[in-house]
């Protein structure tokens, strides 16, 4: 899943839970809504390189930057959303760098479960960064609780790790270190070579890469956006069902 699918996947999982109100959830995902159609139609219409990539991920860290700049100070909720959201953008995310590391100092990078990327993403691992994040996140967020801050900091982690199960095609190593097992239900719904049938399997947008090279340039598979699309529709209606009971009186 691409960043901003990231930030748009833990906001309705904390909106599900019931521990962000309806406007901030709203706000969030017409910024995604909004982003998405813009790079779909712009890499369809123009056929760009890759730096619409790097353009992509930027609007993911605009976003979270507003959020946490305007709302850090704000109720319990938008805080731990914030402490989610570090999990899920930033802790997740150093996989890239370390392999970019990696290959500037020993000019390779290792494979399988033991490649940065790969190890990086697993439940296990997770728990790492997020113990010596804990202090850091909760003296900046102001919640007087760090076992909160690491269980939420933690959540926002492994949402990460079962967003890229479900949406993508690199292999996520669930029993890190015990095994090399690696799962992807991408893979479930993928179409054969050429692409070109099964809707979450498809490209939804693709810059640089071919059907036979999936793994040059930048692919984000129509999973995305439809497991983002099926999310809202049941936020809403959750948060419909809390409007319509509180209208409803307990005689009633």
């Amino acid at each position: 899943m691409t960043p901003l699918g990231h930030l748009a996947f833990t906001t309705q999982t904390f909106s599900l839970a019931g521990l962000i109100k309806l406007k901030d959830f709203t706000k969030i995902l017409i910024a995604y809504l909004l982003s998405m159609i813009v790079i779909y139609f712009w890499a369809s219409w123009f056929k760009p390189t890759l730096w619409i990539m790097y353009f992509y991920d930027d609007i993911t860290w605009v976003i979270f930057l507003v959020l946490v700049i305007y709302r850090y100070r704000d109720e319990l909720g938008v805080r731990l959303l914030i402490a989610a959201l570090v999990g899920s953008q930033v802790l997740s995310g150093f996989s890239h760098a370390f392999d970019r590391l990696s290959l500037i100092l020993f000019g390779t990078v290792s494979t399988g479960m033991w490649e940065p990327h790969n190890f990086w993403h697993s439940p296990l691992f997770a728990i790492m960064p997020c113990l010596v994040f804990t202090p850091i996140v909760t003296r900046f967020l102001k919640i007087p609780n760090r076992g909160l801050v690491f269980l939420t900091l933690y959540l926002g982690y492994s949402l990460h790790v079962l967003a890229d199960t479900i949406t993508y095609d690199f292999p996520i190593y669930w029993a890190w270190p015990f095994s090399d097992f690696k799962w992807s239900i991408y893979q479930a719904f993928a179409p054969p070579i050429p692409a070109g049938s099964g809707l979450f399997g498809h490209p939804f947008i693709n810059v640089g890469t071919s059907a036979y090279n999936a793994q040059w340039g930048w692919v984000m598979y129509a999973a995305e956006p439809a497991i983002i699309a099926i999310l809202m529709v049941y936020c809403y209606l959750i948060y419909l069902i809390r409007y319509l009971l509180g209208k409803t009186s307990p005689s009633s």
